[in-house]
């Protein structure tokens, strides 16, 4: 039989670990959003900060990640339908195609940019919000998971005693 080890529960990074992965997080998404994702679930639960700043490159990544890839499927597109039309009438296409990837290629230099000034700001102990990008991870962060309190109906609009009194003598 296998002996049960207690859980122990990981120990707070100090603040130089913070943000030696929190840059790391912002760094990666250079190469995709594996990085980010395996800081935000591996280091992430030690440190808010960690947590937040990994959540927020995730963010991105996964933005950029479904922007580039339907950009590559667009000019996969226009070059498989330029290879079906005729030969003369497949230039807009082909000119299309090359459009779209020289837009694919901004992006992909677009996000290798923000990507290496949101790594400087964290490194600098600064937070770093990307200009664009989808919310698409919720954090693990117990306090942003607490439901919100609704707040009370207002209350209906009162009338003046004027309108209450006409308002029963007006009607059929």
């Amino acid at each position: 039989m296998r002996e049960s080890r207690p859980t122990v529960a990981a120990a707070p990074l100090p603040p130089a670990d913070e943000t030696l992965w929190s840059t790391l997080a912002h760094f990666g998404t250079v190469v995709g959003f594996l990085p980010s994702l395996l800081i935000l679930l591996l280091v992430g639960p030690r440190s808010a900060r960690v947590q937040e700043e990994a959540g927020r490159a995730l963010d991105f990544a996964l933005t950029a990640c479904i922007a580039l890839v339907a950009l590559w499927v667009l000019g996969a597109a226009a070059g498989g339908v330029a290879s079906i039309v005729p030969r003369g009438a497949d230039l807009p296409f082909l000119l299309l195609g090359f459009l779209i990837g020289l837009v694919a290629f901004g992006g992909w230099v677009l996000v290798v940019a923000l990507s290496i000034a949101a790594a400087v700001r964290v490194h600098h102990g600064a937070s770093f919000r990307y200009p664009f990008s989808l919310r698409l991870v919720e954090r693990l962060d117990p306090v942003r998971r607490r439901p919100r309190p609704m707040a009370a109906p207002p209350p209906p609009p009162r009338r003046s005693r004027s309108a209450r009194a006409t308002s029963g003598r007006d009607r059929p």
